[in-house]
């Protein structure tokens, strides 16, 4: 199992998604199978970044609903950096 950190962005973007218990769910679902260090569903459409967020990986809680993360395998931690919408991340 890996130990979970966040970011400082995530738990703002975090805050906001708060009150949307559906997203909250689905959200968990998706950090303990990244925890467990397993591979995610396809429909999360789980994939290497590129540019600035190019040591990052991404996938899809929800359609509109970006993760994205880094797992050092070294040090056995799950980075967990954004979650937020497509246009919010990447404007």
């Amino acid at each position: 199992m890996l130990q979970i950190h966040f970011s400082k962005q995530f738990k703002k973007d975090y805050k906001k998604i708060l009150k949307n218990k559906k997203v909250l769910k689905r959200l968990q679902e998706v950090i303990s199978i990244l925890a467990q260090n397993k591979e995610l569903d396809k429909n999360c459409y789980p994939h290497f970044l590129k540019g600035k967020y190019q040591k990052y990986q991404e996938c899809h809680v929800l359609p509109d609903l970006l993760l994205i993360y880094r797992i050092d395998n070294n040090k056995l931690i799950l980075y967990l950096i954004r979650i937020s919408s497509h246009s919010e991340i990447f404007e």
